[in-house]
């Protein structure tokens, strides 16, 4: 039913006026319908004698939710269970809002229908399910765009309990704050993650529980609307199923009060899955996503291609190794010298060896104390990790207390200065500083040295590549292990010079980080210490030639993202049945002109042996109500953002679904197998024409290989 009121004052005129002319839009509706629809609509469609202000009890919400000059989005539903909702804006953001058709009514309606039979469902099962609360209404953000987490600690079955199930499924609640209120919502369309950690090994010091880096689950918030999710995440059992204490962290840049409950359930599938390793992952979404592309180095060129037919060239302009040495000697005090005359001198005026901390005063920081966090194991004596956690406590005390940066504008998010899990950007959100002694030393006292060496090669690009034609690329490589080893540091700059010296980022300070600032903290974008994440905090590319000395030269063939090579799998005994599953979403758009990834058809193969390859597909992305026509399966509807365009792989106010596939029938289940993968876009490998956009896209892909018993 369709009640229709007047904004109009207590004024009868004024109202019957307005309803009149309102009434003459309809009459003309219902002139280009068959007789039969026409009277269906005169049977459900109201006019409200009162004015929107003051009927009933919709005249109270009225004036509860507008405020004079204050644009507010305001909508009213009366849902299955006869509840007045709050809902969406009912305009078309395909037509920049301007018009509000029905049919946006109408996804209310249906989404009220997929609402109603999900509420059955879950009270059918009520007695069957075992249910698990991690977050209650619990509020989640994080505004410093920090990396912080929440971090829950929940009660599982036993494992004899857990065993009985065969059926995971998460139900997750995005609350807003002071909800229903006006424009309280958080406005854009995030990914938000829950992240299972790892069981503590209690014969080590370090607590690995810490450490959440397993995917459990990935939704995409909406644009200004709370939503509830409950979906399948079976596989994920396999990572649950020895039951008791766990933790799971919860991640949310815009700040939601969340409820997250997990589902156990046995629903007689005949198998419950017993290990889940993963396979693949996802990356830049690019012409060099897959590996396997061809390059040619001279004196004067390189030379790449994917297509013989469409090779990019790069002109050969100079060469330079540079480098940024640093000695650091521990022991009555600490000296740090950078170069040959730069020297920092630091008082040692406590040392706690198992807490691995130094407290130290004076230096180039006057009379302040400082606090320098270090990593050092006997049985690698020659390596030491340091972190200068605190540069200007005003007390010894103070100093040894500073383990935690908190946000000023909410004291209960922080994150740990010096993060021993995590040498990358773990020291005040820089990097550790890793320093190394031939000597063997099993102490840190003692000299230690830093030594950071860049080489490269600065070219111009032609004028025939795919992007960036005509600019200045910088390409900084190294040998090792008798393999050739490259990162494509820069590929658009305006000059040579621009590309020239020794190249770190150093990170804006952010004010909202009170005790900490990240512009002192600066990391190499190229560090060949780091393979797998010294290419401006990627992995380095690298050549397949066998027996690569000196400077490189010849054809290569390219052997990049090795977690894009098959990977061999031998399942457990007693599995009866394998999967593949992933969850895959494309992000980024506006380089290329197929608008990849998130509006282009990205597919994604996977296969055991050279037997069938099941492609995972996403035809709806770029299909103008793509996510729309999702409304039925769970999407909420009516947001005020593009909800309505489809994307590849989610939607708005959606769930990341799990993609399952059983490859049972294609696997040796007593012996070894060999699992590949490779992405394609419009069935080839992707060679994108690029534009002048620079919104980078990715691929967001975890896949595993699911075994049943």
């Amino acid at each position: 039913n369709l009640f229709v009121l007047a904004l109009s004052n207590d004024s009868v005129v004024e109202i019957e006026e307005e309803m009149t002319n309102v009434w003459a839009m309809f009459v003309t509706a219902f002139s280009t319908m068959d007789e039969d629809t026409a009277n269906w609509w005169r049977d459900h469609v109201h006019f409200v004698s009162d004015s929107a202000w003051s009927a009933d009890w919709i005249g109270p919400l009225n004036n509860q939710y507008y405020s004079p000059d204050e644009f507010v989005l305001w909508s009213a539903a009366i849902d299955r269970r006869q509840r007045v909702r709050e809902v969406g804006s009912y305009c078309d953001p395909s037509t920049g809002w301007e018009q509000c058709p029905p049919k946006f009514m109408a996804y209310e309606s249906i989404y009220f229908n997929f609402e109603e039979d999900r509420e059955q469902r879950l009270e059918a099962e009520a007695e069957a399910v075992t249910i698990v609360s991690v977050l209650s209404d619990e509020p989640v953000s994080d505004p410093g765009w920090a990396g912080a987490r929440t971090i829950m600690e929940v009660e599982l079955p036993a494992a004899s309990t857990m065993e009985s199930f065969d059926t995971l499924e998460f139900d997750m609640t995005l609350n807003c704050s002071d909800y229903p209120a006006g424009m309280n919502c958080p406005a854009w369309d995030y990914i938000v993650n829950a992240y299972l950690c790892e069981v503590d090994d209690t014969s080590t010091e370090e607590d690995e529980s810490e450490v959440c880096n397993k995917e459990l689950g990935r939704w995409i918030t909406t644009y200004w609307r709370p939503g509830r999710w409950v979906h399948d995440a079976t596989p994920m059992l396999a990572w649950l199923q020895d039951g008791g204490t766990r933790k799971i962290a919860f991640y949310s840049q815009q700040l939601y009060h969340v409820s997250l409950d997990l589902r156990f359930s046995n629903r007689d599938i005949g198998v419950r899955p017993i290990g889940m390793e993963e396979a693949f992952r996802g990356g830049g979404f690019g012409q060099f996503y897959n590996w396997g592309n061809n390059h040619e180095i001279s004196e004067t060129e390189w030379t790449q291609w994917i297509r013989e037919e469409e090779i990019e060239s790069f002109t050969r302009l100079s060469e330079a190794e540079v480098s940024a040495n640093r000695t650091v000697i521990i022991g009555a005090g600490l000296q740090i010298i950078d170069g040959t005359s730069d020297m920092n001198m630091f008082s040692v005026i406590s040392h706690d060896t198992e807490a691995q901390v130094l407290i130290t005063s004076e230096g180039e920081f006057g009379d302040d104390y400082q606090r320098f966090d270090y990593i050092f194991d006997p049985a690698e004596p020659n390596v030491l990790a340091l972190c200068l956690s605190e540069r200007s406590a005003a007390s010894e005390e103070e100093a040894g207390l500073a383990i935690e940066h908190c946000l000023t504008d909410d004291p209960t998010s922080c994150s740990i200065r010096a993060d021993r899990e995590n040498l990358r950007t773990g020291c005040n959100f820089g990097a550790w500083t890793l320093l190394d002694n031939s000597e063997n030393q099993d102490d840190i006292f003692g000299d230690w040295q830093e030594i950071r060496s860049q080489q490269y090669w600065t070219t111009q690009n032609g004028s025939n590549n795919a992007e960036n034609r005509n600019k200045f690329s910088r390409w900084d490589w190294t040998i090792q292990d008798q393999t050739f080893y490259f990162c494509h540091t820069k590929a658009d700059a305006s000059s040579e010079e621009a590309l020239e010296g020794f190249w770190e980022n150093c990170a804006e300070d952010n004010s909202n980080t009170a005790t900490a600032d990240e512009s002192l903290n600066c990391t190499l974008q190229t560090d060949a210490r780091s393979l797998t994440h010294g290419c401006n905090g990627g992995a380095w590319r690298h050549l397949e030639e066998e027996g690569q000395t000196g400077e490189p030269s010849g054809q290569y063939m390219e052997v990049w993202h090795e977690d894009k090579l098959p990977i061999e799998f031998t399942p457990p005994a007693g599995t009866t049945k394998v999967e593949v599953a992933g969850v895959i979403s494309g992000h980024g758009f506006g380089s290329d002109t197929l608008n990849c990834a998130e509006f282009c058809d990205h597919q994604h193969q996977f296969w055991v042996q050279d037997e069938q390859r099941h492609t995972k597909t996403h035809p709806e992305a770029n299909v103008l109500m793509g996510c729309a026509d999702q409304v039925a399966i769970g999407t909420i509807p009516n947001q005020s953002g593009t909800w309505v365009y489809g994307r590849g792989g989610w939607c708005p106010g959606m769930e990341v679904p799990v993609w399952r596939v059983d490859l049972t029938d294609d696997v040796d289940l007593s012996g070894s197998n060999s699992l590949s993968y490779i992405s394609l876009v419009d069935g080839e490998i992707y060679h994108p024409n690029y534009t002048t956009g620079n919104f980078n896209p990715r691929i967001d892909m975890r896949s595993y290989v699911v075994y049943y018993q």
